[in-house]
């Protein structure tokens, strides 16, 4: 699972206009920070060190072992409490526009479909999407619930644009609002609503349950185009 990570912070990278280094001042400098920091400078790609938690006590005496990553000096915030968030936002946005220096022309957004990838955790919607792309580009794993939100991927083939979502896998229990599981559902339903076309996939060794009857009763009631897959033959 780590080098399947790491290969993914690395298509990042290359695909990035502007990085993010974020670090955590409380737990202090690790070896994935040198590793990362690594990976962007080989890169040579802009960037922006962040160092989070910067309201905890004594937190200013691990920051100054953030330099040892050569980034300069680390911007201070603390994202549950909003500290110097405004702040870093204008710097990202600046950093931004200087990178964007001539702003590409923009497609016309008649010219490009969405394609949705919905079903239950472990139903191979991962798997399926690395295979038409082509490349290893979402993380998959035998484990139910790799995925935990909607991820969305552009994909050119000659003069047609496709950008597939793949969502994250609907369980057949419902949970409490405050659970994680809910936001991944809300997540994919808004998927369904704002994709063109569904690929809806089920597992022909376990036929169809009732959490694949409620996704595709969603998919008819928002009057979405769809695309049944049976998979694992």
């Amino acid at each position: 699972m780590q080098k399947k990570i790491a290969i993914q912070t690395e298509l990042a990278i290359e695909e990035a206009d502007l990085i993010i280094l974020l670090v955590d001042i409380k737990e202090g400098i690790n070896p994935d920070d040198f590793q990362v920091a690594k990976a962007i400078r080989e890169k040579g790609k802009p960037s922006i060190l962040v160092a989070n938690k910067g309201d905890v006590r004594g937190s200013e005496l691990k920051l100054y072992d953030f330099y040892e990553l050569g980034f300069g000096d680390p911007y201070i915030i603390s994202a549950e409490h909003g500290l110097n968030v405004d702040d870093l936002l204008d710097r990202i946005v600046s950093s931004i526009s200087e990178v964007k220096a001539e702003p590409e022309e923009e497609e016309e957004e008649e010219n490009i479909i969405k394609v949705s990838i919905l079903g239950k955790p472990n139903v191979g919607k991962s798997s399926l999407l690395n295979r038409i792309l082509g490349e290893d580009r979402i993380i998959v794993s035998e484990h139910p619930g790799t995925t935990r939100d909607a991820i969305e991927i552009i994909f050119k083939h000659d003069s047609l644009k496709l950008i597939f979502i793949d969502t994250a896998g609907l369980r057949d229990k419902a949970k409490p609002k405050e659970d994680l599981e809910y936001y991944s559902t809300l997540r994919t339903f808004e998927a369904v609503n704002n994709s063109d076309i569904m690929l809806l996939i089920l597992d022909s060794t376990q036929g169809v349950s009732m959490q694949d009857k409620k996704i595709a009763n969603y998919i008819q009631k928002e009057r979405k185009a769809c695309i049944v897959i049976l998979n694992k033959f």
